[in-house]
């Protein structure tokens, strides 16, 4: 992010919600509006594996200790897998949003699952199916 200080003044940067891209290094994830790196060359189906039933006050402990120790997008991705599993909850939903809050507020089309960039390749063969015939069309 250096280059974000070096922009003189005029320039706006900003999010384009059209935009179709992915980032498909499995070590990587989105944390709010910042991409980190998961560490140990953790892959996203690390978390696949987690165990479902146990007490939603130790999820937060659990990913509040991964943050604080600069795990970040491991602690994301615990408190996002148990989302799946323990909608609406209030203690998983505060987490969330601390997390979020401290990396720019959530990105409103992030897109994230616990089997990685796979099942979002199908949007992106769409497009590129679409994206063949409508120049095919000319």
């Amino acid at each position: 992010m250096d280059w974000f200080y070096e922009i003189k003044e005029g320039f706006i940067v900003s999010h384009n919600h059209d935009l179709l891209s992915y980032h498909n290094d499995p070590t990587y994830s989105c944390v709010g509006k910042i991409v980190k790196r998961r560490l140990a060359d953790r892959s996203y189906d690390w978390i696949n594996g987690f165990d479902k039933y146990l007490p939603p006050s130790t999820y937060v402990a659990f990913a509040a200790s991964l943050y604080n120790s600069g795990y970040h997008a491991e602690s994301a991705d615990v408190i996002r897998y148990c989302s799946t599993f323990l909608k609406n909850n209030h203690l998983i939903t505060e987490s969330y949003n601390s997390i979020l809050g401290k990396n720019g507020k959530e990105l409103s089309d992030d897109k994230w699952t616990s089997k990685g960039f796979e099942p979002l390749l199908v949007d992106l063969q769409k497009y590129n199916s679409m994206k063949a015939h409508s120049f095919d069309d000319r």
